[in-house]
């Protein structure tokens, strides 16, 4: 009879988990089918100075409707807490 070999992998083995509210790109790495380049988000650098409030705003009201659908509520208060 032949034996089998366990290999067992942890890959994030000694190191400490992040809080993924402390993340910056908690919003674009979470919903990557509407950042599908990974920038965009609120923490990349834009052209004009923008509130948290704002942006949540113009992601809601904009005409490109695939970021109507977001969990808004979740995202918002995790980059609001930064």
């Amino acid at each position: 009879m032949q034996q089998l070999k366990c290999v067992c992998v942890a890959p994030a083995e000694g190191q400490t988990p992040l809080d993924f509210i402390l993340d910056a790109n908690v919003e674009v790495l979470a919903f990557l089918a509407k950042f599908p380049y990974g920038i965009g988000g609120f923490s990349d650098e834009h052209d004009i100075l923008i509130t948290p409030k704002k942006y949540f705003i113009q992601r809601q009201l904009n005409h490109d409707k695939r970021f109507a659908a977001m969990p808004v509520i979740s995202s918002s208060l995790s980059i609001s807490v930064r």
